[in-house]
């Protein structure tokens, strides 16, 4: 997207046992996704999530 932009960490969580689980966003709603992500997040702050297949 042309955004200049630094992966500083990455993370893969295995200790989900039914393959969901929840995201807390801003204004407190959740987010509850049933397949594998990727989460980055970048030296400004921004938070990507991928879909992994």
């Amino acid at each position: 997207n042309g955004d200049e932009n630094l992966l500083v960490g990455f993370c893969v969580d295995l200790n989900v046992d039914d393959g969901k689980f929840e995201i807390e966003v801003d204004g407190g709603g959740r987010i509850q996704l049933s397949y594998c992500i990727m989460l980055c997040l970048t030296v400004d702050g921004m938070l990507t999530l991928f879909r992994v297949a």
